[in-house]
C-alpha cells in the first residue's frame, strides 16, 4: 500500500490537512519575513517533494487534473530547485528581519596587495 494512499484515509485526512496548512504557513512566513529562511526553505523542499512524488510527471503514467503536459519536470521540481538555492545562500544577512536585528555589521574583507 502506498504512503500517499494511507494518508487519504478518513482517520488521517484531518491531521494531514492541518499539518499541510501549518507547514505552508511556516514556509511562507519564514521566507517573506526573512527569519529562519534556511529552515523554511528546507521545509518547503520537503513539502514540494511530497507533492512531486504524489503525482509524478512521468510519461508512462496517466496524468489527470494537471495544468499542463509535463515530462519529468514540473513546477514543483523547479520550485524545489529555487528553494535549494535559497537554502544555500545567506539571504538573511542582506534582506529581511534578520538583517535588521543583527548585532554587528558584516563587512567584506578584501585581500591586500
Amino acid at each position: 500500500k502506498s504512503v500517499f494512499i494511507a494518508l487519504t484515509n478518513e482517520a488521517t485526512m484531518g491531521w494531514v490537512d492541518t499539518l499541510n496548512t501549518l507547514v505552508l504557513i511556516f514556509v511562507g512566513v519564514t521566507l517573506i519575513l526573512g527569519i529562519f529562511e534556511k529552515w523554511g526553505a528546507i521545509a518547503g523542499i520537503g513539502l514540494l517533494a511530497l507533492y512531486y512524488f504524489a503525482h509524478p510527471p512521468f510519461p508512462w503514467l496517466e496524468q489527470q487534473n494537471v495544468e499542463g503536459s509535463y515530462w519529468f519536470v514540473n513546477k514543483n521540481l523547479i520550485e524545489i530547485a529555487a528553494l535549494w538555492i535559497l537554502a544555500q545562500l545567506p539571504t538573511g544577512h542582506y534582506f529581511g528581519l534578520q538583517y535588521l536585528f543583527k548585532k554587528e555589521p558584516k563587512t567584506i574583507k578584501t585581500p591586500q596587495s
